[in-house]
Formats: C-alpha cells, sequence, structure tokens
C-alpha cells in the first residue's frame, strides 16, 4: 500500500473559538472547505510554558 499525503496547518497562538466563528461567518471560506472535506481532530487550547 503506497502511503498518502499528510498536510498539517498550525495555528500558532489562534483561539480555535475565534477560527470557529469567523467560518460560520464566511471569513475563512478555504479552511471551511478543508474542514468539512477532510478529517480535522478537536481544536484544543494550550498553555504557553512561559519565559524567564
Amino acid at each position: 500500500m503506497k502511503p498518502g499525503k499528510v498536510v498539517v496547518i498550525g495555528l500558532d497562538g489562534f483561539d480555535p473559538t475565534l477560527a470557529e466563528g469567523m467560518i460560520e461567518r464566511g471569513a475563512l471560506p478555504n479552511l471551511a472547505k478543508l474542514r468539512k472535506t477532510y478529517f480535522h481532530p478537536p481544536r484544543r487550547v494550550t498553555t504557553s510554558c512561559g519565559r524567564g
């Protein structure tokens, strides 16, 4: 079996709830199409480890 191609999109520091709202309003049509067409894992927010 030939392995498939994988695309990873990371929106570092971007609130997933903000993206959801923008997708619903039609502000991110390409991301909406990708989300609708392909698998997407649950979005989650991670905390920063901080510096200093």
